[in-house]
Formats: structure tokens, C-alpha cells, sequence
């Protein structure tokens, strides 16, 4: 894993080194093993590295055969071996032993075409010096993040917001209507930032700057579920080929020339990771990583521990566990975590993220992951609540359901924590009262629409504007599972997972973000997903003899941080110092002050649990500070 940036003067004035370097250096955690610059002119190429793949050859930028094309890549391409033989065998001829160095020859080969070829997690940038372009590429999942910057003088992009910062002159204003969207969805959709000038690369997609200097960016991967024909294999041997595919995805994201271990918490999509990780015959043990808690809302320390006890019994190699009980309530490091993120990001389980990846970097360079398949196969209680409450609108018309079940959800109290049963039910009786879209941002959103807009200065552009197109062309839990796969996942879920791992220097990798298993999963009718109240039933299925039995039927408990307490307790003061003092409320002025006093007052006497607002206000802060 690793940063890349890179600057082009459309103005034609020349890039200074110094400010390679300051954008180097705020990107050094990414790649804590060296750093490249390529530099003439007006043009720029900057690469942090974090050595995974030939250690000693792999050193970036990595130029073709004459020089003319160089490249500057972020992440693993995993079909590299095939790729580069293939490559050799029409004449290209290689410098390095790396992953990175086939997606050069690929471009010079394919043309624009080359994303097609190539199989990874990855953000890559190619400076063609004979055409006087520059090429940008990102995976078809966001596993990894690309920011650019774009005005009439300058076009700059980076792995990391704060690294576009330190260019001088490029103006930060902020973009109201997408901070609208933060505090809908507690993260910035599709491909919005905070800033108006800075935007974010869509998965799947290529950007080309020509000479000229205009910016093109298309599509190389038809990621758009509605697309995928419905497959025709029954269950049985669908389930047959979900377990091949998933199998054979963990073997390629084994692939690395540092240590390697994997996460293991009490969950589902973590324990068919590594157990398919532990079926594969190595000398090397597999280590797997857990951490606890001591709050038991929180903690899932003993189903991790037997979900261990279950794979080593059928594994093929040894296997170690790791498990440490953490106390995640230290606020300077939640302080430091969200400043480097560069933009508010409001996801509170990037704190207990970082702490496991950092448990896990003393003692492994990679770790893999189970993100990715709760988007991919119905995972979410959400899902569930939206399938049953759109049966409910066929035998209640809107106007008495808003009524109905509005005035039950009042009636309920609001002080319980977010995982309390009382809150489940009101906020399944909030969505009731809803359409199909509004009913999804009942159930995902911290703030009720009223809320923001009595919080707010500014004006709010309508909720459902971003998600609608979705629940117009599909039923709801498939519009609901589209959305999260192109927005909550790669803004939300792969954003905590990237920041949080690369804080430590980390690399994290998701199997079930392999390629073919995202385009399977896409031909899977809801069916084979979701059946009654189970969740995921095409993944238990394929894995069924793999883990504890009951694992598959669990409810969901997320990687979550008891922040109503905290707020009340050990964060109260900082909450206080910064949503009062800090420059929502005073030098932007975009948040009226009695509102967010009144939010903290009610919170912290009890009355009602507000911790998702005041979260969502907090992380503004610290990223913006």
C-alpha cells in the first residue's frame, strides 16, 4: 500500500520540490519505506511506498522501456503474474519484479482500455509524456481513494485530502450543499468532498487530462447492478460456485512478500475469510486478530474466540490467535484519526478499526478483511425492515401509516442507547410512517429532516435527491443495496477501512471485493439472499460446515463504541468545547448554537439519545480543524 499525488500547471509554470516534499511527508504513513518523485516543469509525480511486493526492486515512479511513460500506483494488482507474462510474450520488457509495473505495459499495450485487464485494489496515475496526458484509474469496488483538485491554473490529485493542502494557492471553499448530504448520511456520497474545487474518482472509472487540459472521465467497469442478468444456476450450485469463487479470491489476496494475517471478530463474513485463509497449505502460521471490549454491548470476544476454536480444528496450517481487550475511549486518538482524514467523516467504528489495526501491525504488514458482503449479499438489519415494511404499504395506505405509526414511535422514549431494543423499534416505527426513499434515510440517517433544518444556516437541498434515481428504477431492498454498494461503501465502509489501517501503516485487503465475486453476487435474485429473516443465506450456505453452528443467524452487532456514555462521561468536556466553541457554530457560522446546545443538554441529562448527531457534528470538527 501506498500514496501517490501529483501536480500539473495548466498555467505552465513549474512545480517547486519543496512541495513534493510537504505533500510527501503528510503522506509518509501511507508509505513509511521511501518516497519518488519524478519532476520537469510543469509536471509532477510523487509515490510514498509501503513495500509488499519486491521489496528491493519496486521503487516508484516506474518508467517504460524509452522513458516516455511513467506510472504511479496505490494498492496491489493480484493478477499481476499472468498479466506480465502475457506482456513479456508481446515484447514488453520489465525493469521490476513488482505488481505495479504490468499495469505500465498494460496501458502501452491496451491503451485506454488497460483498467480492463487488470485485477486489484488500486489508484493509479500514468503521465504519457509523447501524448502530453495523464491518466487516472481507480478499482472497480473504491477500494482505495483518489482525491483531484481542478481550477483554471492547476490540476493536482492525491491519495489524501490534506496532501492537496499544502499545494499554495488552491482555494478550499466549502460546498454547502454537500455538507447537506454529510449530515444525511454521515459520510460525503458519490463524488463529493467538503470543498467545491476537490472531488473525489468514482470506482470504476478513468479520468484522462489531455493536452489540451481537459478532463474526460468514463466508465471501464459497468458496476450498475440492474445491468447483471439474474443467474440460472439453482441454489445448491450457486452456493457451490459463491464458495469456489470466494476460495479462490482469498488465495490471490494471500499473495505478499511481508508477513500476512487476518481479522477475526465475532462475525460471519471475517470467519469464512480466514477460514478459507486456513485451508490453504503454508509453513508460515496464520494469524488472525481480534480485539475486545469491556463493555459487553460491545464486546464479542467470545464468539471470536470460538469461531477460532472452530477453523483451527479443520485448518490446514497452524494457526494463532491474537486477541487484546482495548479501551478505545481515549479522545486524542480519535483527535488525531479524524484530522488526517482531511473531511468531516462521522463513521464512529473508525476508532475501534484503527485500534485493531494497530494491534494487528505488531506483528503483520497485511491483513485481510471481511468487507464487502454485507453490501454483496443482503446483509443489513436495514434490508430486512425495508422488504417487511413495503409489504406493510401494500395493505396500508401512506396517510395512515404516518399517522399510525408515528404516534407510536413518539410514545416510545428516546434516552436508551442506539442498540437497545426500544430503539430498534422506534426507529422501525419512524420508517413505517415512510415512502420507499425516505423510509432508507430514516433508518441510515442521525438527523430527522426537521432537526436539520432547524440546525442548519444554510439552505438544504431535498434528502432523497441523491438516492432517488436508485428507487426509481428498482423494489426497494435492491434500489437500498445499489445505493450502499456505490456510495456507503466506497465513501463510507472502504474510507474508515483506509484511514484507519494506513494510520499504522497497514495494508488491508477484502477478498470479497474480488472482481468475480462482486459480478456473481450482482446476478443473485433477493431470494438467494435474503429468506424470511436470514440475512446472507446464500454466503451461510456456501460456507455452512466452516463455522459455529448459530454463527449465521446472529444479529448483526457492527464494530460499534458505546458513544452515548462517553458523551455523558469521559468525551462530555471536549464535546462541549468543541460543537460550542468550534467553527460550525463560529467562524463558518453554519450551525445555530441554542440547537446544538439543546442537543447536548438533552443528551447528557438523559432524556434522549442524541450521540449519532453530536458524533456527526464532532467528526466535522476535528476535520476541520
Amino acid at each position: 500500500m501506498c500514496g501517490i499525488a501529483g501536480i500539473i500547471r495548466r498555467d505552465g509554470l513549474a512545480v517547486e520540490e519543496r512541495i513534493l516534499h510537504e505533500m510527501s511527508e503528510v503522506m509518509r504513513d501511507r508509505g513509511p519505506d521511501g518516497e519518488g518523485f519524478f519532476l520537469r516543469g510543469p509536471l509532477a509525480l510523487l509515490h510514498r511506498r509501503l513495500s509488499i511486493i519486491d521489496l528491493e526492486g519496486g521503487a516508484q515512479p516506474i518508467a517504460n522501456e524509452d522513458g516516455s511513460i511513467l506510472i504511479v500506483v496505490n494498492g496491489e494488482i493480484y493478477n499481476y503474474a499472468g498479466l506480465t507474462a502475457s506482456l513479456m510474450s508481446k515484447g514488453h520488457r520489465f525493469r521490476t519484479h513488482s505488481d505495479s509495473e504490468c499495469a505500465l505495459h498494460a496501458y502501452e499495450e491496451y491503451g485506454e482500455r488497460f483498467p480492463e485487464f487488470l485485477e486489484g485494489m488500486f489508484v493509479l496515475a500514468i503521465l504519457d509524456l509523447r501524448k502530453n496526458k495523464l491518466l487516472l484509474a481507480r478499482d472497480r469496488a473504491g477500494q482505495k481513494p483518489l482525491f483531484y483538485y481542478s481550477d483554471s491554473r492547476i490540476f493536482a490529485f492525491a491519495s489524501e485530502m490534506n496532501a492537496l493542502k499544502r499545494i499554495p494557492g488552491l482555494q478550499f471553499e466549502l460546498d454547502l450543499e454537500a455538507l447537506g448530504a454529510y449530515l444525511t448520511y454521515m459520510y460525503y456520497p458519490g463524488g463529493s468532498t467538503v470543498y467545491r474545487n476537490v472531488r473525489k474518482l468514482l470506482p470504476g472509472c478513468l479520468m484522462v487530462l489531455d493536452s489540451g487540459g481537459q478532463e474526460v472521465s468514463r466508465e471501464y467497469w459497468p458496476g450498475n447492478l440492474g445491468e447483471w442478468e439474474v443467474t440460472s444456476l439453482d441454489f445448491e450450485s450457486a452456493s457451490d460456485r459463491l464458495y469456489e469463487l470466494v476460495t479462490e479470491s482469498v488465495r490471490t489476496h494471500l499473495i505478499a512478500d511481508v508477513p500476512l494475517g487476518v481479522f477475526l471478530s465475532g462475525g460471519l463474513d471475517s470467519t469464512i475469510i480466514a477460514y478459507a485463509a486456513s485451508r490453504i497449505p503454508s509453513p508460515s502460521p496464520l494469524q488472525c486478530f481480534s480485539i475486545g471490549f469491556e463493555d459487553p454491548a460491545y464486546d464479542e470476544s467470545a464468539q471470536a474466540r470460538e469461531n477460532y476454536e472452530c477453523l483451527r480444528t479443520m485448518a490446514s496450517r497452524k494457526v494463532v490467535f491474537h486477541h487484546k481487550t482495548v479501551r478505545p475511549d481515549e479522545f486524542s486518538v480519535l483527535e488525531k484519526l479524524l484530522s488526517h482524514c482531511g473531511e468531516p467523516y462521522a463513521d464512529s467504528s473508525i476508532l475501534p478499526t484503527h485500534l485493531l489495526c494497530r494491534f494487528a501491525r505488531e506483528h503483520v504488514t497485511v491483513a485481510l478483511s471481511g468487507d464487502g458482503a454485507d453490501e454483496l449479499f443482503g446483509g443489513y438489519e436495514r434490508y430486512l425492515a425495508m422488504r417487511t415494511l413495503g409489504r406493510l404499504d401494500e395493505l396500508l395506505p401512506e396517510s395512515r401509516r404516518r399517522k399510525l405509526f408515528g404516534l407510536a414511535a413518539k410514545l416510545l422514549p428516546s434516552a436508551g442507547g442506539e442498540r437497545t431494543a426500544l430503539a430498534r423499534w422506534k426507529r422501525l416505527l419512524t420508517a413505517a410512517t415512510c415512502s420507499a426513499s425516505e423510509r432508507y434515510l430514516s433508518i441510515v440517517s442521525p438527523f430527522a429532516r426537521d432537526e436539520k433544518r432547524k440546525l442548519c444556516r444554510f439552505d438544504l437541498s431535498p434528502e432523497t435527491a441523491l438516492m432517488q434515481p436508485w428507487f426509481d428504477a428498482f423494489p426497494s431492498v435492491r434500489a437500498a443495496e445499489q445505493f450502499d454498494f456505490h456510495n456507503y461503501l466506497p465513501d463510507d465502509i472502504l474510507v474508515k477501512t483506509d484511514r484507519a489501517s494506513m494510520a499504522v501503516s497497514l495494508e488491508v485487503r477484502a477478498p470479497f471485493l474480488d472482481r468475480a465475486v462482486i459480478e456473481f453476487a450482482m446476478s443473485l435474485p433477493e431470494s438467494y439472499q435474503m429468506l424470511g429473516m436470514r440475512r446472507k443465506r446464500i454466503l451461510a450456505e456456501a460456507f455452512r460446515d466452516c463455522y459455529p453452528e448459530g454463527l449465521d443467524t446472529m444479529r448483526k452487532r457492527g464494530f460499534g463504541i458505546p458513544l452515548a456514555s462517553w458523551f455523558r462521561t469521559a468525551w462530555n468536556a471536549p464535546l462541549h468545547s468543541y460543537l460550542l466553541d468550534g467553527k460550525g457554530v463560529h467562524e463558518f457560522g453554519l450551525f445555530r448554537r441554542d440547537i446544538v446546545e439543546r442537543f447536548i443538554r438533552e443528551h447528557c441529562s438523559g432524556r434522549a439519545d442524541h450521540s449519532k448527531k453530536l458524533y456527526t457534528l464532532l467528526a466535522f470538527e476535528l476535520a476541520m480543524k
